[in-house]
């Protein structure tokens, strides 16, 4: 799988929480719909695509999302 692959090439023996949810909703497990901003642009697609509430939350920059 793509995600454990990429982090084991990076040598992280973890995986960040949104990378976890990615992994679980690929197996039919429900999670809270989310997407990566990392820019203002993607922001505002954020706010289209899930609407009102949104929370935001930090993560760590070490860690890419591809």
């Amino acid at each position: 799988m793509e995600i454990i692959d990429q982090a084991v090439r990076e040598g992280r023996k973890t995986l960040s929480e949104y990378e976890s949810k990615q992994l679980l909703a690929r197996y039919g497990i429900p999670v809270t719909r989310e997407r990566l901003v990392v820019n203002e642009e993607d922001l505002q697609e954020a706010l289209e695509e899930i609407g009102f509430p949104l929370v935001l939350k930090a993560c760590s920059p070490e860690i890419s999302h591809k």
